[in-house]
């Protein structure tokens, strides 16, 4: 999703590393640049602009049919992957046969989103709804390239298919999808709750290609967005800031469903989540959020601004504030509205707990609110959440990342999502955990806390990080394999590492695998492929099991071991 890009990593001075504890078959100088949770799958770029991806195909653990999500060629309703795969390239028709030269990526519900570095889009996974912007087909096991639908055509290039485009979001329903280039603000899919923002919606109402986004009450269209994130039925937008013009402020603007609108097994209440005062059901073209607990006594900061990135869950919304040391009020603060109470969970737990919104309630509101220190400072825990880099929205639970490398999270923790070692629902930030070294599977206070944090992902009910070395830390629910960790599917409420090298030689083990023996979740799998020494090398609990039959590689494993 464009919107949990970290684009402001770099004003906390934390810098992306290659490391060399990199995922499965990687390039040995390959590592993690960004990563997006869906419901039951997680996609993975990496710096050669290679798309892996790991979870349910299928959902086995929820009885759902995800129709090739995974963008691996495979529709098998009850197979996923434990660890990850490369999604092959579908209709890009790449030399390697998979998908590659990607810029961004986003993981929705039922299907996927890949922006290339060219500009141009690519979709897989189910299209019930017209989310894959590509009508030609019912869903996709391989990636198809999004078409231009209502997109102005250049006349001086040409083109069938949705080009220039710089940032992408999937909808957390599964049902709809959104892009914005320099100009405007393209939806598709589901249209229900007015969540194209096309001033139309209603049931079975569509558009199965490209359609821009009308501007505040349907005048003209939105303009001079830069950044957007689509929720289960509403979406976002995020105005530039230019210190140097006063319309550019940084301001936020939401459309489509403003409370849940089912009704039903699953069903609990939970409104305001365009965030614009009212608890009307939804709007069909934009509103501007208001400016909430920002300003609440400013008639002159009627609306919220000087935000800097956005993030839609399920049934909230979270707005990060600019950082700026020379503005005492601007200090990263992190900002929420929406659902807070109990909501849609999933079929095994059909019931999240609250709390989504991280100000020490479980009620619900149609104005931004601050976001509590909690875990941040507990000695002044009521104050707001502050120095913030970047935000996440989850289905019931929120992530952000300090300008320290810390992770905090808050709301639903009933399958350990938040990360902190309990599954207990949290009204404010906790801190995430470091791992569990003692492999006892409680954390201890020597254990710390998960650290050197650049970038956060939160899916449905699982999390992800990666750190400056670029290993990817997950935790939550482990159904489906979403988790990642070999053939690890139970629920993990301490974050685990996915440690895994490729082509390895002796001095490359000596220096990526040995410090994973040493400090490594007995849960960790390193595997490489073939190497100078090695075929396959499987770490568990400060033991490897050698699966080759090279004669001077047990020789070398020993000795790297005996020392």
């Amino acid at each position: 999703m464009f919107s949990r890009k970290k684009l402001i990593i770099g004003v906390f001075s934390l810098i992306l590393a290659s490391g060399n504890l990199i995922s499965a078959n990687w390039k040995e100088d390959a590592w993690v640049i960004d990563i997006s949770g869906g419901e039951d799958h997680t996609l993975v770029l990496t710096n050669d602009r290679d798309v892996w991806v790991g979870g349910a195909n299928g959902g086995e653990a929820f009885g759902y049919h995800y129709y090739g999500v995974l963008g691996t060629g495979n529709a098998t309703w009850s197979d996923f992957e434990t660890r990850f795969v490369r999604v092959q390239d579908g209709d890009m028709n790449t030399p390697s046969d998979y998908l590659e030269n990607i810029a961004d990526i986003d993981a929705g519900w039922q299907h996927s989103l890949a922006l290339d570095v060219n500009g141009f889009v690519w979709s897989w996974g189910w299209n019930s709804e017209g989310q894959l912007g590509y009508p030609q087909v019912d869903y996709a096991t391989t990636p198809v390239q999004v078409l231009r639908g209502d997109q102005d055509q250049d006349p001086c290039e040409p083109s069938d298919y949705l080009k220039h485009i710089v940032g992408i979001s999937a909808g957390r329903s599964g049902e709809f999808s959104l892009a914005i280039d320099a100009n405007f603000v393209y939806a598709w899919g589901m249209n229900q709750e007015g969540q194209l923002g096309n001033g139309e919606h209603g049931q079975n109402v569509r558009e199965l290609t490209a359609i821009k986004v009308k501007g505040v009450g349907g005048q003209d269209f939105l303009a001079n967005i830069i950044a957007i994130s689509a929720g289960a039925d509403h979406s976002m937008a995020l105005k530039e800031i230019d210190p140097y013009d006063a319309n550019l402020d940084g301001s936020v603007y939401t459309w489509g469903a403003n409370k849940w609108p089912g009704d039903g097994e699953y069903y609990q209440a939970g409104s305001g989540k365009l965030g614009n005062g009212t608890t009307v059901d939804l709007s069909d073209t934009p509103v501007r959020v208001l400016s909430g607990m920002q300003y609440p006594d400013d008639p002159n900061h009627l609306y919220l601004r000087d935000i800097v990135a956005i993030s839609a869950g399920w049934n909230h919304c979270m707005a990060l504030e600019e950082y700026d040391p020379w503005d005492p009020n601007l200090n990263g603060r992190v900002y929420t509205w929406g659902s807070n109470g109990e909501g849609y969970g999933d079929r095994e737990d059909p019931c999240s707990m609250g709390g989504r919104l991280g100000n020490g309630t479980t009620t619900d509101s149609n104005t931004p609110v601050f976001v509590l220190r909690g875990e941040q400072d507990p000695n002044d825990a009521n104050s707001p959440l502050q120095y913030i880099a970047a935000i996440s929205a989850g289905e019931a639970h929120s992530m952000a990342l300090d300008g320290s490398g810390y992770v905090y999270a808050w709301g639903d923790n009933q399958h350990g999502q938040l990360g902190d070692g309990t599954n207990e629902q949290r009204l404010t930030p906790v801190r995430v955990v470091g791992r569990d070294r003692n492999r006892n599977g409680i954390h201890e206070p020597n254990e710390g806390y998960l650290e050197n944090i650049v970038a956060i992902s939160a899916g449905y009910w699982h999390s992800l990080a990666i750190d400056t070395n670029g290993a990817i830390w997950t935790w939550g629910k482990g159904a489906g394999g979403r988790l990642g960790l070999a053939d690890k599917t139970i629920d993990c409420n301490i974050p685990h590492r996915i440690s895994v090298v490729y082509n390895l030689t002796q001095e490359t083990f000596a220096f990526a695998i040995q410090p994973a023996i040493d400090d490594a979740n007995d849960e960790d799998v390193l595997e490489a492929s073939t190497g100078t020494y090695y075929e396959n090398v499987v770490l568990g609990d400060e033991s490897i099991t050698r699966w080759t039959t090279i004669s001077t590689s047990q020789t070398i494993i020993q000795s790297i071991l005996a020392t």
